[in-house]
């Protein structure tokens, strides 16, 4: 190794984000925003393919598609955020489609990526009821960062 290369290392054993400022509460809303749009977007998609696929299924048109249904209701919202986080936040080093466009990234606490065993623990996390309420106050950390010691920060 050359002495070049040994002052151009860091040595120092910080993480890439350890330093990264936190996201303000207005880019956190956005975020959720941006996402639920893009989450349901991808959903009526995925749906109006399974439609033209399968135009007679019986068991999806009469039991998803249900009016007034709310178990239904939750359990394709949370059939979604378990799919669309993990294959965001997971596959892009922390980036959903929507932290794309704020230029915010999930970390972990101390500044390192998020791992696919973090993303998925954070998605389950966002399943808890009122879990959107957790955002109100002077935090701008919900519980699925306070729980799975994670944080959104800009960059």
């Amino acid at each position: 190794m050359q002495l070049d290369d040994l002052l151009d290392a860091d040595i120092s054993g910080a993480t890439p984000f350890a330093h990264a400022e936190e996201a303000s509460k207005g880019q956190r809303f956005a975020n959720y925003l941006l996402d639920l749009i893009a989450a349901i977007f991808l959903a009526v998609v995925f749906f109006l393919v399974l439609e033209l696929l399968f135009p007679d299924n019986a068991l999806m048109n009469s039991w998803l598609m249900a009016e007034d249904n709310p178990f239904s209701d939750y359990l394709l919202n949370a059939i979604l955020i378990l799919i669309y986080y993990p294959l965001t936040e997971g596959l892009l080093q922390g980036k959903s489609l929507a932290k794309f466009i704020t230029r915010t990234r999930a970390v972990r606490q101390d500044g390192d990526y998020v791992t696919l065993k973090d993303v998925a623990l954070r998605s389950l996390t966002r399943l808890v009821p009122f879990e959107h309420f957790s955002f109100l106050g002077d935090q701008s950390r919900g519980w699925h960062d306070k729980w799975t010691d994670t944080k959104v920060i800009k960059g």
